[in-house]
């Protein structure tokens, strides 16, 4: 595992730990670390479905990445 790999599963273990009141700020922190503006926030719909997608993803419900990534390459 290369130390990107771990530099992110650090990542994602501190927002887990997170209480779910402070992720709105953890998420407008890491939006402007990636320099998004109010023109490229998602709308109400890609916020309900991204919180979805995400809750699977705690449960353990989510698709492996070599999975992800064949699907994405056939788009």
């Amino acid at each position: 595992m290369d130390n990107s790999t771990n530099l992110r599963r650090k990542i994602f273990s501190l927002v887990r730990a997170f209480p779910d009141e402070k992720l709105p700020d953890i998420r407008t922190i890491l939006e402007s670390l990636l320099g998004k503006d109010e023109d490229t926030r998602l709308t109400d719909e890609e916020q309900i479905e991204e919180e979805s997608n995400w809750q699977a993803y705690l449960k353990g419900e989510g698709i492996p990445w070599n999975i992800a990534r064949e699907e994405l390459a056939d788009e």
